[in-house]
């Protein structure tokens, strides 16, 4: 009979890991959101100029 090797266990981030990844990724949203506001303020302006 073989023995049947187990995978290791997954280490499962602590709480305040998590907290602490979601507020990076909070912040990189709004500059996102940001940089996306101002692209499209600046492409509707380019599209009122060309008609």
């Amino acid at each position: 009979m073989m023995d049947i090797e187990h995978p290791k266990p997954v280490e499962q981030p602590t709480r305040a890991e998590l907290i602490r990844v979601l507020k990076l990724v909070k912040k990189q949203n709004a500059v996102l959101l940001e940089k996306l506001t101002y692209l499209k303020e600046r492409l509707e302006r380019l599209d009122r100029n060309t008609y």
